[in-house]
């Protein structure tokens, strides 16, 4: 993958019984802190995050790329 195609990068980290999860954009075509909110974080509309109690982080892939999907798909 070219990472020059890449708009929206997400991050995450465990930490003890908690996932940090770090939200990127490329421009303001997607507002990441609206994303952020709806998991009580914050941030900017390019730069925020939020985390979750729920560990593995690989259980909450699910989760916040269902929310992802949803910011996207009302972008477009």
């Amino acid at each position: 993958m070219n990472i020059s195609v890449v708009e929206i990068a997400v991050f995450l980290r465990e930490i003890k019984a908690r996932t940090i999860v770090s939200l990127r954009a490329k421009n303001k075509k997607y507002n990441l802190y609206n994303i952020a909110t709806k998991f009580g974080g914050g941030g900017h509309p390019l730069s925020a995050g939020f985390s979750l109690d729920i560990t593995p982080a690989k259980n909450a892939i699910d989760k916040v790329l269902e929310i992802l999907q949803e910011e996207i798909t009302n972008t477009t």
